[in-house]
């Protein structure tokens, strides 16, 4: 199993211009030996934990204060409110990042060089650099060793290829190209479905298209027929109203000739289909009476 990565310091220099700094009188004046007290126990967190800045998030930052306060034990050791009131004035004086400090991290360039400069003989140095202030030319300045450095160096060189690989793409005819094609079927897709999704027609519509086609189909009952059987055709979804009026209509004009063909034949014999003759038996007996009384009277 390997050994976990050391993360923090194990110690820091103490330079001897840290309490003589121009930045720290400010706080000296206001608030007296807590202001050094509590700079000196956030540099002594900072590197113990992540090595170059504290997590100063709502999450955390009771956390901070507390460890700050165990730090200060004793007669006079301050408040939490006093000690949250530090932290903030030393950040106003510009000894902690006030950047950094909007995006609750507490962290300064001076740290960061002493966390660089500590860690340049490391093979493994995890580093967040959205946290990150060093330059490339003030890590060259202290070496050019560091894993920190060859590591922040390749994550510029990937942002650009990342930048470049989406300028060819989007330079490339052959990925318009099938961009084109994939939209184009895509289109298509969506024309086909929509085309095979039916909409059961309304009766207006089925009268208007009777009407253009002047036959004598009800709009009422073809649309009360196919309602009733949920648009079917037999046993297969109906998928065009206006082709089943047309059938309709053929249907009609079948039948009407079958019926005229019928009728016609009703005045047909069963010889040869010759048409049969209609006579008027009560005529014809009429005229018979009256030759046969001429016969009898010239006799």
């Amino acid at each position: 199993m390997a050994a976990p990565t050391k993360v923090g310091l194990d110690y820091f220099p103490f330079d001897v211009d840290l309490l003589s700094d121009r930045k720290l009188r400010r706080c000296k004046l206001k608030y007296g030996y807590m202001a050094t007290m509590i700079y000196i126990a956030l540099l002594s967190i900072l590197y113990e934990d992540k090595g170059y800045y504290i997590d100063y998030s709502d999450k955390y930052k009771d956390d901070v204060v507390w460890e700050v306060l165990e730090c200060m034990q004793g007669k006079y050791q301050p408040t939490a409110e006093i000690v949250m009131e530090i932290i903030e004035d030393l950040v106003a004086c510009e000894l902690f990042s006030g950047d950094q400090f909007k995006s609750k991290t507490i962290t300064s360039v001076r740290a960061q060089k002493t966390y660089y400069r500590s860690t340049v003989d490391r093979k493994t140095v995890s580093i967040d650099f959205s946290k990150w202030l060093l330059t490339e030319d003030e890590m060259r300045a202290i070496s050019e060793k560091s894993i920190v450095l060859h590591n922040f160096i390749n994550r510029a060189n990937d942002g650009v290829n990342r930048a470049n690989n989406g300028v060819n793409q989007i330079n490339n005819p052959q990925s318009k190209v099938k961009e084109s094609k994939v939209n184009k079927s895509k289109e298509i897709g969506a024309e086909t479905s929509k085309s095979k999704k039916f909409k059961p027609p309304t009766v207006e519509e089925v009268q208007a298209y009777c009407t253009e086609r002047k036959n004598n189909i009800s709009a009422e009952k073809f649309v009360d027929h196919y309602m009733s059987n949920g648009w079917m055709v037999g046993k297969t979804p109906m998928k065009d109203w206006k082709a089943a009026v047309r059938k309709w209509e053929k249907n009609e004009i079948s039948v009407g000739n079958s019926s005229s063909q019928k009728g016609t034949s009703g005045a047909k014999n069963k010889f040869a289909d010759y048409e049969q003759r209609n006579y008027n038996y009560d005529e014809f007996e009429r005229a018979e009476l009256r030759n046969l009384s001429k016969d009898i009277d010239g006799v």
